[in-house]
């Protein structure tokens, strides 16, 4: 605010003057500098270097690197690397949020609930704020939140399953409403009533789909310029490439390309907020739309978007589409037939928070299997592809969470080398020891593939071994057959030993894969034939950047000018 307006210089004299004399040393923070004009620089350079009795410090909190938010590239190189400290937060791990519930008495759970429900709720609370510490904090201590129980934010799901049992209903804290609102008070009104519109849209989008939209729907903008102006101000990202992963640092293959790109928001907790601010008619006439510009393509969403917006007689016509287009025999057919069509979910109103929602799964006995040994590796930094957290918890377990994103689930694809004395082994047999938290397929999406927590292949073999806690027969998808291992409990440690006849073929890798709406999982031990692949003896040194950086805490690299 200027002392006077139309004379910024003059009172820009007056405020380095008045702070130049402060008795103590002073601290200036500018947040959300990744949107900040460039033109600041020169002003802030002159406020660091009028002459002051104490030391001052400038503190730039952004969401994206440095090199991609102009103000702070540009003061950077004024004040050099001897002046300047930038530092990265990353997002909490899973193996850091247990510890956090752990000493507060595990938010009051039951007594008799063992580590594996804490351990679950962890997984889901981890995932409701996208390891963000602000938000985490706000969850911590939401009023009633042990009672209600930790459910992912949106739309409600239905009745979900995490080690220890299922998930009753929760809501999206106000703090954290207000938070994701706050960030964008100060945009355009055209801009957050289009991304209001954009928000009823369930999981990625392509252009066309966001080009499809009502010119009211979109504020009267191109869809050119609505989505370059909602990835400048990072509300949306551009999603990956359905590309592999690399192993051990998670680094991108780059074996699959896209034809067109697709975006997202840029977390679950926003596009929320934004569908908040949506009125209910609205809503139902895009979903309207959404079902029949879908109708074709991805008739199991567009059932969804249908019998969401009450057009039955769409609805009735889309679920056969549906049933054709899985054909028979396909394991899918059973969750259509159980539920009539993708499950609509409760009118609890726009801000009814999302529940983890597989169906009711009957306890299963399992033989114990003691927990596998740790190594002396340190934990590494998450990567996120895909809508999957990877990270190498301490002592060389891998964690994979997904991300929360209410949308048809990616398959994560992971390729392990084959150790080079075994690729040309007749058989190999994968020795797995590994726990499973969360898990939910989506069904009431109406996908096109089958979800599972847990999937290995090898090229060339007799077939991918499909580890769920949902009883499945045997299947084939895109060609390979799919032979399914059900005796998959939650919260517990498991083993289970895969057999792969190669038949002359030479084994280069080994794959791993997951497919869920929901996932909690952690891997301890891998061995080919007895040679060890897991746990890691050391993590990586760096692990590969795989994809745009998600929702971070608002004090993601920060930017540290010292005078």
């Amino acid at each position: 605010m200027l002392l006077r307006p139309g004379s910024l210089e003059e009172d820009l004299v007056k405020v380095a003057t008045v702070l130049a004399t402060l008795p103590q040393p002073l601290a200036i923070v500018l947040d959300h500098a990744h949107t900040a004009p460039v033109e600041l620089a020169s002003l802030l350079e002159f406020l660091l270097n009028v002459p002051a009795a104490h030391p001052r410090a400038l503190i730039m909190l952004s969401r994206t690197p440095p090199a991609q938010a102009p103000l702070c590239r540009a003061l950077l190189r004024r004040f050099g690397e001897a002046q300047s400290l930038v530092l990265e937060v990353t997002p909490l791990s899973l193996s850091s949020v247990v510890q956090a519930l752990g000493a507060r008495g595990g938010l009051d759970l039951d007594p008799a609930a063992s580590g594996a429900d804490l351990y679950a709720r962890a997984a889901v609370i981890l995932q409701r704020s996208g390891g963000n510490p602000l938000h985490l904090l706000a969850l911590l201590e939401e009023e009633g939140l042990p009672q209600a129980g930790f459910a992912l934010a949106a739309a409600a799901r239905g009745a979900g399953m995490l080690a220890g049992g299922a998930l009753p209903m929760g809501r999206l804290p106000s703090c954290m409403r207000d938070t994701y609102l706050g960030e964008i008070d100060g945009w355009p009104a055209p801009l957050r009533e289009a991304l209001s519109h954009l928000s009823v849209i369930q999981g990625d989008f392509s252009f066309t789909l966001a080009e499809s939209l009502p010119d009211a729907a979109r504020s009267g903008l191109p869809a050119a310029a609505l989505l370059r102006e909602a990835l400048d101000r990072r509300a949306l990202i551009e999603t990956e490439a359905p590309s592999a992963l690399g192993w051990p640092a998670f680094g991108s293959l780059g074996d699959v390309t896209r034809s067109e790109p697709c975006y997202r928001f840029r977390s679950e907790g926003l596009r929320i907020a934004l569908a908040g601010l949506l009125p209910q008619a609205e809503r139902q006439a895009l979903r309207r739309h959404l079902a029949a510009q879908l109708e074709a393509s991805q008739p199991g969403l567009a059932l969804y978007y249908a019998e969401r917006a009450g057009a039955d007689q769409d609805a009735e016509r889309l679920r056969k589409a549906y049933r054709a287009r899985l054909g028979p025999g396909s394991p899918l057919l059973r969750s259509l037939s159980r539920t009539g069509g993708p499950r609509a979910e409760p009118l609890l109103g726009p801000m009814a928070a999302q529940v983890l929602s597989a169906p009711a799964l009957p306890a299963r006995p399992v033989q114990g299997v003691t927990e596998p040994r740790r190594t002396h590796a340190a934990a590494s930094a998450a990567v996120t592809w895909q809508g999957y957290r990877l990270a190498w918890e301490p002592g060389g377990w891998l964690s994979v969470l997904s991300q929360g994103r209410y949308g048809h689930p990616h398959t994560l694809r992971v390729q392990v080398p084959v150790p080079a004395g075994l690729r040309d082994v007749p058989v190999l047999t994968l020795r797995v020891v590994w726990r499973l938290d969360v898990f939910h397929g989506g069904h009431e999406l109406g996908p096109s593939q089958v979800a599972f927590p847990l999937r290995f292949a090898v090229p060339g073999a007799d077939g991918a071994r499909v580890l769920t806690p949902e009883p499945t027969p045997d299947y084939t998808e895109e060609g390979q057959r799919q032979v399914v291992h059900s005796d998959v409990a939650l919260g517990t440690w498991m083993q289970h030993e895969l057999v792969f006849n190669m038949a002359g073929q030479a084994a280069e890798r080994l794959e791993l894969h997951a497919r869920a709406l929901d996932l909690a999982l952690t891997v301890g031990e891998l061995s080919l034939n007895g040679q060890p692949l897991l746990p890691l003896a050391a993590a990586p040194e760096r692990v590969g950047v795989a994809g745009p950086q998600e929702d971070r805490p608002a004090a993601v690299l920060p930017l540290t000018v010292q005078r």
